[in-house]
């Protein structure tokens, strides 16, 4: 054949668009690649007149910091937090709550110590030891990789999706802990229940042994009578 078929080639506009559309789904799939999220949660007792502080270290700049507490045991379930950036700057306070969160995107510092305080204070009780759960989330600083015009949506809706995902596993974990100190607090229960019916147990016995011997006493002082 003599004469090969020319394909028709797509306009430019086209071109240009499957183009954008491919740099795009390379950039989500690049993002979320590199994307990292975690969260830590842990439960603790802070005795009356005293502060616990947990330490957040080497948290990148520019990262979601999502922290989350729950007072679980102890007087009215009320606790005073506080949260400090590594300058020592005071960024968050709560005063007698039960329970809260306080999400933030950590700065940019000119030294290398990027450690944040989050403190739960119970200096107000006198009496009363507090038991909390705490959770911390942190997300991986986001970096764009081409023009703003052409990524900010894009990276806008990963931004979402990475917020969304923290917050589940957050919430995962919040809740995981919440379930093991609810059944340590039935097994506790339980085994109070148990010795005291064993202790009642004995009690009867101890009672009926009595009652049995005394009335034997008073059958047998009435038949020498």
């Amino acid at each position: 054949c003599l004469f090969d078929k020319q394909r028709p080639q797509p306009p430019p506009q086209q071109e240009q668009e499957e183009e954008m559309g491919l740099v795009h789904f390379l950039f989500v799939a690049l993002v979320l690649g590199v994307l990292m999220s975690g969260v830590e949660g842990v439960s603790f007792d802070i005795p009356p007149g005293k502060e616990e502080c947990l330490q957040l270290r080497e948290v990148p700049p520019n990262s979601s910091l999502k922290f989350r507490y729950q007072v679980i045991e102890g007087g009215a379930l009320d606790i005073d937090v506080k949260v400090y950036e590594p300058d020592g700057q005071k960024i968050h306070q709560e005063l007698k709550k039960t329970e809260g969160q306080f999400v933030f995107k950590t700065r940019h510092f000119s030294y290398d110590d990027y450690t944040y305080r989050f403190c739960l204070s119970n200096q107000f009780s006198s009496v009363t030891t507090k038991t909390v759960s705490v959770s911390l989330g942190v997300g991986a600083e986001v970096t764009p990789l081409g023009k703003q015009e052409h990524i900010s949506p894009i990276e806008d809706a990963i931004l979402k999706v990475e917020s969304d995902v923290l917050a589940l596993d957050e919430e995962i974990s919040f809740l995981s802990s919440q379930v093991e100190h609810h059944r340590a607090t039935s097994e506790e229960t339980f085994d109070r229940v148990t010795y005291a019916t064993i202790f009642e147990g004995i009690v009867l016995i101890a009672v009926n042994a009595w009652q049995i011997y005394t009335l034997r006493r008073f059958f047998e002082v009435k038949r020498h009578l």
